[in-house]
């Protein structure tokens, strides 16, 4: 080797990055002693990718120098490896648009050498990574497609399973978990098969996020902490930190958000340590997001926001940077800091023009509309909320047209497997060919029973897509069936509805007219008699209103009319009115701790609230028990929390997450209908409130109410 080169790796060799993984001080040694040049570069691309995913500025110096070393050289391969380690240090590193230059480089030497088509499938599937990682998914799917096509042709497993892991990556982000889960399957499999152990842990992973995704929380931590046991032992700093950031956001689904925080604040050091800015990135908007939701330090969030959000500007991710502006905008919402709220909620909606991401769309929407209204500009807010809507609906759209494409699928799979069919068919009819030049009279014989079986597989071929054809027509008529069931049953329901409004208040409407008629004309009634009559009045008015409010509820039409602060002191003074001759009966016992705060809300909603948690705690009692129901209430910097106790018979903790739901009974002694509390939370939400319970049998109930301030 020439003196200079002796002089440039005892350059290297001395460097701090020579030491900072294993394997490298000996690969250096062995270039001091080799003689030929080729070796050289395949040496240095060693390091290079030894070092490229834990120190890529260190990796980057020694593909500097094998590109170098095989341009001199005319080294097209040693010069295409050490291109493709340059494109993937700098995909690490989050500049995408220098990253696509080196694989175009790429490319073109790979064009003029088609002995290196497994180079080529790696190639493309950075570049479907870097568009996957700019957000564009169709052009990420496009490329990846085209290298799985020329990894199956060249056996090259490990491509494969690297390009389809990255593929599934994608329809798992669309929620497309069904045919993620397929891809992520075969992978496995062929993992299985030829023995890639490292790649079969990256899969694994990626399964534990659909899991996590499907709410299967602990299955998902499972798969989780055995794969990021494997990358700790293999020191692969890079991927423990994205499982690390998996967990995070796992524990933060469960709200336990110690935990998050913890494992979120490992992953960003690690990501800080190797240069990984877009990682660095995600760690930082999820550290912000768990400092907003979970402790309310505005401060910290917006600190680890707006970093997050000056490393996305330098990746020119216009995803990334949307998301960040976003999660600004919420945090300036919550500190009441409307106008800044709003100017970045619509920077982050600049940066998704013609970007498929509903979720940050609908987010921005929402933020605006109440930053909006909050400000008093409700013009805004309407066009804002109605944007909200039209997106929200649009996603509800999506998911439909996801679940009719499931009716197809046995369809196309069929014929899938009737194309697979015919191609073997074909490689059989080429082998058969090979073996018929043993005489020209046996050719003859064979082709014509080959074309005989040929003609007889096309017809069976035919006469099968045609039998498919008139099942998925089949399929069609009965979802066009259903379809026009479903718009009379609909019909049915609006024509019940505004019968029963009718029919049910009439009676109501007479009770209270012939109330008033009775106390004019019967002047000289006593105090008594005055005071029942007005009870008839008020109760006939009440019940009118309560009766609106459930055919509200049974046509999903409960809204709030007119918001404003009430005196929770006399909105429970009016609950009681409506229950006393319940709570005479029962001999109940109601009991207001402290001078309740007050709220912002509509009266008559609030009101029906707390009448269905005292008649549920009075009506739910143990046997020989005097009822007993006792509401407190406390204020915290943001919002209003009240808890209804009661002594009754308690909820079994596996009911507790489905009482809210709509029809729910878990005890045929008591009567009801199974909708109040279902009517409970869904005007808490229309509060923007919510609403949860704490039990043990036979100990009783407290429900929680949170009131936003």
């Amino acid at each position: 080797m020439k003196p200079l080169y002796y002089l440039m790796f005892l350059v290297l060799i001395s460097s701090p990055y020579a030491t900072k993984a294993n394997g490298v001080d000996s690969l250096l040694q062995t270039i001091q002693t080799e003689k030929k040049d080729t070796n050289t570069v395949n040496t240095l691309i060693k390091i290079t990718n030894i070092l490229r995913s834990n120190y890529p500025d260190s990796a980057y110096i020694y593909a500097k120098k094998a590109l170098s070393l095989s341009e001199k050289l005319g080294f097209s391969k040693g010069e295409n490896a050490a291109i493709y380690q340059l494109a993937v240090i700098e995909y690490f590193k989050g500049n995408y648009e220098k990253a696509l230059e080196y694989i175009e480089m790429s490319k073109v030497i790979l064009s003029r050498n088609k002995s290196l088509q497994k180079e080529l499938a790696a190639s493309l599937n950075v570049e479907g990574s870097i568009y996957k990682n700019m957000g564009d998914y169709v052009k990420a799917i496009e490329v990846y497609n085209q290298s799985l096509k020329i990894a199956e042709n060249q056996n090259d497993y490990h491509t494969w399973v690297l390009v389809s892991n990255n593929k599934a990556n994608i329809y798992r982000r669309e929620g497309k978990h069904d045919k993620a889960i397929k891809i992520y399957e075969k992978a496995l499999n062929l993992c299985k098969i030829h023995n890639l152990e490292a790649d079969r842990t990256l899969v694994l992973g990626n399964i534990g996020l659909v899991y996590k995704e499907q709410k299967n929380y602990e299955i998902a931590l499972k798969y989780y902490k055995e794969v990021l046991a494997i990358h700790r032992k293999n020191n692969n700093k890079r991927n423990a930190a994205t499982i690390l950031n998996n967990i995070g956001n796992l524990y933060g689904e469960q709200k336990k958000y110690s935990q998050a925080l913890k494992a979120q604040q490992e992953a960003l050091d690690i990501r800080e340590e190797i240069g990984d800015l877009p990682g660095e990135a995600s760690s930082l908007i999820n550290i912000a997001d768990i400092y907003l939701n979970a402790f309310r330090d505005y401060d910290k969030a917006l600190n680890y926001a707006q970093r997050g959000l000056g490393i996305n500007r330098k990746t020119n991710s216009n995803t990334d940077i949307a998301n960040a502006l976003i999660v600004i905008a919420n945090i300036y919402k919550e500190q009441k800091n409307y106008n800044k709220a709003i100017d970045n909620a619509k920077q982050g909606l600049s940066f998704l023009d013609n970007i498929d991401a509903l979720s940050l769309k609908k987010e921005a929407c929402r933020i605006l509309s109440e930053s909006y209204e909050l400000t008093g500009n409700y013009k805004d807010a309407v066009i804002c909320f109605r944007q909200y809507q039209e997106i929200k609906d649009t996603i509800f759209s999506q998911r439909n047209r996801d679940a009719i494409n499931n009716l197809n699928r046995r369809y196309n799979t069929e014929q899938h497997e009737l194309e697979l069919a015919s191609q073997q068919a074909l490689l059989d009819k080429e082998k058969t060919k090979r073996s018929l030049y043993l005489g020209i009279i046996l050719f003859l014989v064979a082709l014509g029973g080959l074309s005989f079986y040929t003609i007889q597989q096309k017809q069976s071929a035919n006469q099968k897509l045609k039998q498919l054809n008139e099942e998925a027509k089949a399929h069609n008529d009965e979802l066009l069936m259903a379809q026009n069931r479903l718009k009379l049953a609909n019909q049915d329901l609006n024509s019940f509805t505004s019968m029963a409004s009718h029919d049910l208040k009439e009676p109501l409407r007479m009770m209270s007219s012939f109330s008033q008629l009775l106390k004019r004309r019967n002047k000289n009634l006593n105090e008594s008699s005055q005071e029942y009559i007005d009870y008839i009045i008020d109760a006939a008015q009440r019940m009118s209103r309560m009766l609106d409010d459930m055919l509200n509820y049974s046509t999903n039409r409960i809204y709030i009319e007119n918001m404003e602060y009430l005196n929770t002191n006399e909105v429970l003074a009016t609950v009681q009115k409506n229950l006393q001759l319940r709570i005479e009966e029962n001999n109940a016992i109601v009991r207001i701790v402290n001078d309740l705060p007050q709220i912002k809300g509509q009266k008559s909603l609030i009101e029906q609230i707390f009448q269905n948690l005292i008649a549920n705690g009075i009506k739910f009692q143990r046997l020989n028990v005097r009822p007993e129901i006792t509401i407190t209430a406390e204020s915290t910097g943001k919002e209003n929390i009240f808890k209804i106790t009661d002594n009754g018979i308690g909820i079994a903790s596996e009911n507790q997450a489905k009482v809210f739901q709509l029809f729910q009974r878990f005890n045929e002694q008591y009567e009801g209908s199974g909708i109040g509390l279902t009517t409970c939370k869904k005007i808490m939400e229309l509060h923007n409130g919510t609403i949860d319970l704490e039990s043990e049998i036979g100990q009783g109930t407290t429900f929680i109410l949170k009131f936003p301030k």
